[in-house]
């Protein structure tokens, strides 16, 4: 599970949930006749984690819906260099892989380069960033 995929109180549920789940093991392993308020308590505990995903499916939402704002505003734009840079640089955002705004707008002004002339430096954590 990636954290960056869940809200802030989606987090929060996952958390809460998890060790509700794992205090309730701890009171059945303690004494086992606690059966019973074990399994009351590990029930709160996945009620926790499944509020939790629901707020995954939410975030899921969101970042949908931003994508295709994304989208249809770089559909709206008339210049197809421009345009095509942008569709490159969300290509490469969403790999994982930043560019900066200098060479999207060096990109975006240049007409095609010859195959293995073209060149990106990557930000960021990607395995080929350049140090900063």
């Amino acid at each position: 599970m990636r954290p960056d995929r869940y809200t802030p109180l989606g987090q929060v549920s996952l958390l809460i949930g998890f060790a509700t789940i794992a205090v309730a093991l701890a009171l059945y392993l303690g004494d086992p006749a606690r059966l019973i308020g074990a399994g009351a308590t590990a029930l709160a505990g996945l009620g926790a984690v499944a509020l939790g995903l629901v707020f995954l499916r939410r975030a899921d939402r969101q970042r949908q819906a931003c994508f295709r704002e994304g989208l249809t505003a770089i559909e709206s734009i008339t210049d197809d260099n421009l345009r095509d840079a942008l569709h490159a640089s969300l290509a490469l955002s969403l790999t994982g892989v930043r560019i900066s705004l200098a060479e999207l707008t060096k990109l975006a002004a240049t007409e095609a380069t010859p195959p293995g002339k073209g060149t990106i430096t990557v930000i960021g954590p990607h395995t080929q960033a350049r140090k900063r």
